[in-house]
């Protein structure tokens, strides 16, 4: 029995390693979302289309001017938006940010508002999206389940020997 559930533990631990990291990212970086893909050309030429950018929680009072930010679309919990704060605004009381992509002629129309806010952008990898990107598409998720059938085959080989 023992036996058993050490070879599942193993069997399972490439998943359990990745759920590990990125829960100890979102801990240390205090936000649900600690690695974000850039998708579009709303932010050229500071991100490009297939960046990934590590973003840490910060209250909206700390964001300043200048500053990247992630950020649910105002009124969607669905669509994610990375652009930069051009300036800050008081609304109803609140502190409220006013965006705008680098390579967008007009700031976004909505507000963002604290419970919009996701991050600040602190650290840029380029074309590390594209490998998400990839691994997404129907060939990496083939490529990723070969890997894994091989992997566990392997582990289970191994158990069978005795070994």
């Amino acid at each position: 029995m023992r036996e058993n559930v050490k070879l599942i533990l193993l069997a399972i631990s490439p998943l359990l390693g990745a759920l590990l990291i990125w829960g100890c990212l979102a801990l240390a970086l205090r936000t649900p979302y600690p690695l974000v893909m850039v998708t579009g050309q709303s932010m050229e030429p500071t991100l490009h289309d297939g960046d990934l950018v590590l973003i840490e929680g910060v209250d909206i009072k700390d964001v300043q001017v200048g500053d990247i930010v992630v950020f649910y679309r105002p009124g969607s919990r669905s669509e994610i938006v990375i652009h930069r704060v051009i300036a800050k605004v008081e609304v109803d009381g609140q502190v409220a940010l006013r965006t705008q992509g680098d390579n967008s002629p007009t700031p976004d129309t909505d507000l963002v508002r604290q419970q919009d806010l996701l991050g600040r952008m602190i650290y840029r990898l380029p074309g590390a999206g594209n490998i998400i990107r990839f691994l997404r598409s129907p060939v990496g998720i083939a490529i990723i389940a070969i890997v894994y059938g091989i992997y566990l085959a392997l582990v289970f080989r191994r158990a069978g020997e005795g070994g």
